[in-house]
């Protein structure tokens, strides 16, 4: 069976909201690589009324992302993207990150927003995201996030 690596920066990771997605055995296989590093600097912004976590695809600004990686199968990958509303919100892309414990670079897919306001740039760029951190913005899960007028 392939596996795909996946990088989580946000609800996904330990300890956060929407963990338990990688955990339920029962939408899939799910094994935990490392904590890591994307490669490149991106916006990581807290947005929306529900306090989403979003990595902004403008690469080179921002700062190097913390996350989480994760080896998942095709089965665990589809609740992922069902999730992540995938392709009509969040976009997966395949992109390198760096393992903290082996210095290894390895190439992962990452959920980007493409689609968002400009103003969105404007908000705090964070490098690591906790739902429960000092910035005070707790997630809200929600149940329509089709609409792009909510971010």
């Amino acid at each position: 069976m392939p596996l795909h690596r996946v990088f989580v920066y946000g609800t996904l990771k330990k300890g956060e909201p929407n963990y338990g997605l990688i955990t339920n055995k029962k939408n899939g296989y799910a094994e935990f690589v490392g904590s890591a590093k994307t490669a490149d600097q991106w916006p990581l912004v807290i947005a929306s009324k529900y306090n989403i976590p979003f990595i902004l695809y403008v690469e080179g600004k921002g700062n190097t992302i913390c996350g989480e990686v994760y080896e998942v199968d095709d089965e665990k990958m589809i609740s992922l993207d069902e999730l992540e509303l995938h392709p009509n919100f969040y976009e997966r892309i395949e992109r390198d990150v760096t393992l903290d414990e082996s210095g290894k670079t390895v190439s992962c897919w990452i959920y980007f927003l493409k689609k968002f306001k400009s103003e969105m740039l404007n908000l705090p760029y964070y490098n690591t995201y906790s739902s429960y951190g000092s910035h005070g913005l707790q997630y809200i899960k929600g149940e329509d996030l089709n609409n792009y007028e909510d971010i």
